[in-house]
């Protein structure tokens, strides 16, 4: 199960690559119910969001109260655990519902996900990462790759390189690496 923050989604939604995630068979793609709720507060995302949905290809998820997921999820997003930061909503809902199912967590929001990653052993699947996986398994080429990337940079949102191909030549081998660690 692939359980998606807010960032790692909508950076796919506002260059309309949404069906990459698709393609990529990357298991059980899991929208928390927090991050459709701020997802849905973008109005040219609603539609997408909803089509995934109702197209079967997410599926949603919820925190239930009074369960140790609810309890997880309120240490997460008002005095965080272990003496780490608290975490925003959708970010804590990914953690928390990947913890719960031993799932991935889909987030490119490693400064703060990071040690929370490490505390609860989980794999993180960036933007970065599944771009790469694309481009490996022939579902764009690499300039189709740049063209993702600049349009995804040029709606604001955070990359680790300026380029895929720079991506694919540095880090892309690294969280290679660590998706495939224990």
């Amino acid at each position: 199960m692939v359980f998606f923050d807010t960032d790692c989604l909508a950076a796919f939604l506002w260059v309309r690559r949404e069906y990459l995630l698709v393609q990529l068979c990357l298991g059980q793609l899991i929208l928390p119910y927090p991050v459709f709720k701020e997802l849905l507060r973008v109005p040219p995302l609603r539609k997408p969001v909803n089509g995934l949905l109702h197209q079967g290809y997410f599926q949603r998820m919820e925190i239930l109260t009074g369960t140790p997921e609810a309890r997880t999820y309120f240490e997460l997003t008002t005095r965080g655990v272990g003496g780490l930061r608290p975490l925003g909503n959708g970010e804590a809902a990914a953690l928390t519902l990947a913890k719960a199912h031993n799932g991935f967590v889909a987030s490119n929001n490693f400064r703060d996900i990071g040690p929370y990653l490490s505390m609860y052993s989980l794999r993180n699947l960036p933007t970065g990462f599944i771009l790469g996986q694309a481009h490996a398994n022939g579902l764009i080429t690499e300039a189709e790759g740049n063209q993702i990337w600049t349009a995804m940079l040029s709606r604001k949102r955070i990359l680790p390189a300026s380029t895929f191909s720079q991506y694919l030549q540095s880090t892309y081998r690294n969280d290679h690496q660590a998706f495939l660690a224990p």
